[in-house]
């Protein structure tokens, strides 16, 4: 019934961006703001938040404007759209012409671009153009002539056909891509400034069409790209770049049938209201290059996150009980120390910043659960760089889309460093951390096996366990025991107990970045990181000395384009340390973080009661890993 009523209001909401303003068409800006909302943003641009990050902004356009003078022609074609759109919203605040006139000549070399002009360049550049000048003329309409308006106008009307007709032989067509989002949502965002000569001769607006199909298939991607407790199934990197286009295609749709609720997350796409808890509880402020910070790292993505732009858009789509853990999370991971303004997300911070603003706190959820991902989440504390984040991915599910091999694979980040990391963007498993049979049974790719999360629990501490099994690198009957915990009892900031079995494990790989150093140990080894923190892991139920060995292995795999490495505290690493441990069918090891100087504690294993001691903390081993073989 639920569905039912949801539809019939959808239904509603395009009756109603058919039948309205269809002698006058609606006044500029429409899409991302109306002018009751900019008026009210014009008066607050006094506040001392949002007066500093105006100033900020005209610094950075003024230093890019620099850049695109120096570099002529080679100023690429991605730089100068998000450029664009900064001139364009320095005009919307200020009133100040000259900004619309320069965003006026940047959108005219946009239009004669060849990524723009041709119907079956790369789509992906080809959408970001298209959106890029759909908000240049949404918010520079008053300050253009009507033949300046006319010459864009006319230019968004090929594009947004275009795009809407096809992404370039390079697409993922699949409906679950978020190429697919991309493109929806620049279709979404032409289609609601475009202005119809015909709507002036009393006719309907021949966008009608492309906004309902493109809002439709837009909703059943997103239905097919986040899953059911909002994470996505791409991947943290690919749902922030999706939601660059799908946010403000929303935020659009919104404002085109102002005062009806269909486009609300909450009946629009349900699903996606836990998508941003997913982001924050997975990123930590561990500095990495160019402002961004770091997160876990699963499917093919990377260790980078940036969320400025994507937590600014949350302040206008989310319901209000998130807006203030979300203004703290946007504290938290753009300092103003070390923000980076990155595709428009200062603009876009100013545009949604909220009238209440001082009203901000800390996520108080500290573990995190997808049931279709397969996915569990721990996380010790929200406050700074030292914060840790242990996450294990059963992998259940896996769209056509990006596709890492990661199927029952650990993640832990936290001190300030990237403990146990994925390969990066590659199907290559040889940079995954898992279990893997011996090398002549290993496959060089992963070969897209599901996994499936068959229990978890938390604790009071951000703790937990995870019980899952299976695997994409050839390893029989896998099942993996997935402890963690915070408590203080340990002795150690972060204690994580993995215990596997398989039919035919061989090798028990870590990989951890190639700055942190390997000391092996008579039962395991020790990391330790640049800033002095280090990670013991020591495999239990062995009495004699573990055979410990490692190899380097390029981060990303043999990709070469768009694999950025590992970015850690302003420099870029190609490689990982990836470290095997030698074992027969199972195996059962004990993770401890601890700071600088600082000790990590005794472990023991009880063999006859099949409990795990670290310090003076005890943990009962999952019944599934009880007997195996030492």
């Amino acid at each position: 019934m639920k569905i039912f009523i949801r539809l019939c209001c959808l239904l509603l909401s395009w009756g109603a961006l058919a039948t309205t303003n269809v002698i006058d068409p609606p006044a500029h800006p429409r899409a991302l703001l109306t002018g009751a909302e900019l008026t009210d943003l014009r008066a607050r641009l006094e506040q001392p938040d949002l007066a500093k990050m105006l100033t900020q902004l005209q610094e950075n356009v003024a230093k890019k404007e620099a850049e695109a003078i120096q570099e002529g022609e080679l100023f690429s074609h991605y730089d100068r759209s998000y450029l664009t759109v900064d001139q364009a919203g320095l005009y919307l605040l200020t009133q100040d012409d000259s900004w619309a006139e320069k965003a006026f000549q940047n959108t005219l070399l946009l239009l004669r671009n060849s990524i723009y002009t041709d119907p079956f360049s790369r789509g992906l550049n080809r959408a970001t153009l298209l959106q890029q000048i759909a908000i240049t003329y949404d918010f520079c309409y008053t300050a253009w002539t009507p033949e300046q308006r006319s010459i864009i106008n006319e230019g968004l009307l090929a594009g947004m056909f275009s795009v809407n007709a096809n992404m370039g032989f390079e697409a993922n067509y699949n409906i679950e891509s978020n190429w697919m989002g991309v493109r929806f949502g620049a279709v979404i965002m032409a289609a609601s400034v475009w202005d119809d000569p015909d709507v002036m001769l009393g006719k309907r607006s021949r966008a009608l069409p492309l906004l309902w199909d493109a809002g439709k298939r837009l909703r059943e991607h997103i239905e097919k790209n986040v899953y059911a407790n909002g994470w996505n199934g791409e991947s943290l990197g690919y749902h922030n770049y999706g939601w660059s286009f799908v946010g403000p295609a929303l935020v659009a749709l919104q404002n085109g049938v102002k005062g009806n609720p269909a486009f609300e997350l909450e009946n629009f796409v349900p699903h996606t209201l836990s998508s941003l808890q997913a982001q924050a509880i997975s990123t930590v402020a561990i500095p990495s290059t160019r402002g961004l910070m770091m997160k876990i790292d699963l499917s093919d993505d990377n260790l980078n996150a940036n969320l400025s732009k994507l937590l600014a858009l949350g302040w206008r789509l989310y319901p209000a009980d998130q807006q203030a853990e979300l203004l703290w999370m946007y504290d938290y991971i753009s300092p103003s120390e070390t923000f980076v303004d990155r595709r428009n997300s200062l603009l876009f911070s100013i545009l949604f910043y909220p009238e209440d603003a001082q009203n901000r706190y800390a996520p108080t959820a500290l573990q995190y659960h997808d049931p279709e991902q397969g996915i569990v989440i721990f996380r010790n504390t929200f406050q700074d760089e030292n914060d840790i984040v242990a996450a294990y991915s059963a992998t259940a599910k896996r769209i056509k889309g990006h596709q890492g091999p990661d199927t029952n694979a650990p993640r832990l980040i936290g001190l300030g460093v990237p403990w146990i990391i994925g390969g990066g963007r590659t199907a290559e498993v040889a940079g995954q951390s898992n279990l893997f049979p011996a090398e002549a049974e290993t496959p060089q790719r992963g070969d897209r096996g599901l996994g499936e999360l068959r229990d978890y629990g938390f604790d009071q501490a951000g703790g937990g366990f995870a019980l899952g099994s299976g695997s994409c690198v050839g390893v029989q009957d896998h099942r993996r025991f997935f402890q963690v915990s915070y408590q203080k009892e340990t002795g150690a900031k972060a204690a994580v107990i993995i215990a596997d079995s398989s039919a035919n494990g061989q090798r028990f790989r870590i990989c951890t970045p190639e700055f942190n150093q390997l000391s092996i140990k008579k039962d395991g080894y020790r990391l330790e990181a640049p800033n002095g923190s280090s990670m013991r892991v020591k495999v239990l139920g062995t009495s004699g000395s573990v055979e410990v060995s490692e190899e380097m292995v390029r981060y990303g795999g043999s990709t070469v384009r768009l694999n950025p490495g590992i970015s850690y505290q302003a420099k870029s690493y190609a490689y990982s340390r990836a470290i095997d441990i030698r074992c027969d069918r199972s195996i059962k090891v004990v993770i401890t973080l601890q700071a600088e100087g600082e000790e990590h504690p005794k472990v023991s294993w009880n063999k006859m009661k099949n409990r795990v001691k670290v310090g003076t903390a005890e943990f009962q081993l999952s019944p599934s890993t009880k007997g195996l073989e030492d």
